[in-house]
């Protein structure tokens, strides 16, 4: 029999070496093995109440491949410690026959059970051939003790895990975007939002700084990220602790929302400011010379005005009704003679700018296919446009013509001309053609809505310098086929 002493000692090494590992299965597979060596058994497991069942956690020895399997609790040894008051009991295991099966095959044996506690209602088993002697029952019961802990643990680990789990399952289904940021900077959690916003995934993001700028606590900043998404980011504390976290929210579809708004505003500017522009000449050419000019030529000036009048409430409308500025409205595509239409909107607009007379060269029918009405704001915008480079004044010429694969529409002015470098880039939005621009005013939306127009028709622009100074814009539509 081993002595009291030596007992003692291998069991303060056990505890030792028990007390440096995490509670879970690992360790109450290693309470189980210092049961089988400090008790001189066969086998031992631990065992918790799983409702009417006992189920072991915990099996080492010869009967090690019963880990998993489940007995009833009523009428186990567990039961009749627990209805007794006594921590342990170690008895014949005939006095458990429902066990002798799976157990001990029948033969001769004693089983020992010590409880772990009775919040758990676990036991410690030992069996063995021998009973226990009063120094192998206490350890036996420090040994279940021991297993108490490392339940009680596991459980509180479980729910803690659970908790967090719950949480990190709310962190990633929420809509914003959620950082986690040590006292160093450094990301510690990065939800799915944020890899859906960004485009980082989380395993580059955390144990990194932020891939963005963060505002100091208590402040928002708004900022364009090089996907091209707009974010508003926001940082707080995290109370109780040194982190901080990152709130970050998509802005980008109510950022385009504002920027749309402004560029309706905008482009309604320019699409009303050539009929505009055309009525103020002539009710200045009524007011200016109203004593020279004919009967006839005053109502004719006034029909143009009453029918310009009429085009511009139209477009009022198309621009109310319209998207994105007004230039997504639907386009009607169907053949209609370029030359005649331009020959019209020119005789509109005649007599509106006495310092630049409108020439035009449209001699023969060009069927284009396309949107007719834009002509009239396309050609509107072309010729505010050679007014506006043209400040000294000069003929306006507007071409019409054929060619092999496009009907083309052509407008030439004799003014200040357009840097070679500037000639692309005239058609982007806010341009305004560089130094020789400085004094035409205008947002440089022009070209940029006539260039818009155009493609909407499968047609385009471009602009070129002009043989003798002053500079060319031409635009084309399909042939009509």
């Amino acid at each position: 029999m081993t002595s009291r002493s030596s007992l003692i000692g291998r069991l303060i090494d056990v505890v030792t070496r028990l007390s440096s590992t995490a509670p879970g299965p690992e360790l109450l597979a290693q309470i189980a093995e210092s049961s089988l060596d400090l008790l001189s058994a066969h086998t031992a497991g631990v065992a918790v109440r799983d409702g009417d069942q006992m189920h072991l956690l915990a099996v080492v020895g010869k009967r090690a491949q019963l880990q998993g399997r489940s007995f009833p609790f009523a009428g186990s040894a567990v039961e009749a410690a627990l209805a007794a008051g006594h921590r342990s009991m170690d008895v014949e295991a005939d006095n458990y026959p429902h066990l002798n099966d799976e157990l001990f095959d029948g033969r001769p044996e004693r089983v020992a059970v010590a409880v772990t506690g009775p919040a758990e209602a676990g036991a410690l088993y030992v069996i063995r051939s021998t009973a226990l002697s009063p120094d192998e029952v206490e350890v036996m019961e420090l040994l279940a003790a021991s297993a108490g802990s490392a339940l009680r643990d596991a459980a509180v680990y479980a729910t803690a895990v659970a908790e967090r789990r719950e949480k990190d399952a709310v962190i990633e289904a929420m809509a914003d975007g959620l950082a986690v940021l040590s006292p160093d900077g450094m990301v510690r959690t990065w939800n799915r939002a944020l890899v859906t916003i960004t485009g980082v995934a989380a395993t580059q993001a955390v144990g990194h700084p932020l891939p963005f700028a963060a505002p100091a606590v208590g402040e928002v900043l708004e900022q364009q990220l090089p996907n091209g998404r707009w974010i508003e980011v926001l940082v707080a504390p995290v109370a109780g602790t040194s982190d901080v976290v990152v709130d970050v929210r998509d802005v980008t579809r109510p950022k385009a929302l504002e920027a749309a708004k402004d560029l309706f505003l905008a482009t309604s500017s320019h699409e009303l400011r050539t009929p505009l522009t055309v009525l103020r000449g002539f009710a200045e050419t009524l007011l200016n010379y109203w004593d020279v000019l004919s009967d006839e030529r005053r109502q004719e000036i006034v029909a143009t005005m009453l029918a310009r009048t009429k085009a511009m409430t139209q477009l009022v409308e198309q621009l109310l009704m319209g998207s994105q500025a007004g230039l997504d409205r639907e386009v009607e595509r169907k053949p209609f003679d370029l030359a005649d239409t331009v020959r019209i909107s020119v005789r509109s607009m005649a007599g509106a700018m006495p310092s630049h007379p409108l020439v035009v060269v449209a001699p023969d029918p060009v069927m284009a296919y396309g949107d007719e009405r834009s002509i009239d704001s396309v050609l509107g915008q072309l010729v505010e446009n050679a007014v506006k480079y043209s400040p000294g004044g000069g003929p306006i010429t507007v071409v019409v013509h054929r060619a092999e694969d496009a009907a083309v529409l052509q407008v030439a002015d004799t003014g200040v001309g357009i840097a070679e470098e500037d000639l692309a880039r005239i058609f982007e939005r806010f341009s305004r053609g560089g130094t020789s621009a400085s004094s035409a005013g205008g947002v440089g939306l022009g070209l940029w809505i006539v260039r818009r127009y155009l493609e909407s028709q499968g047609g385009g622009v471009v602009a070129m310098r002009r043989e003798g100074g002053g500079t060319v814009i031409e635009a084309r539509l399909p042939l009509a086929r």
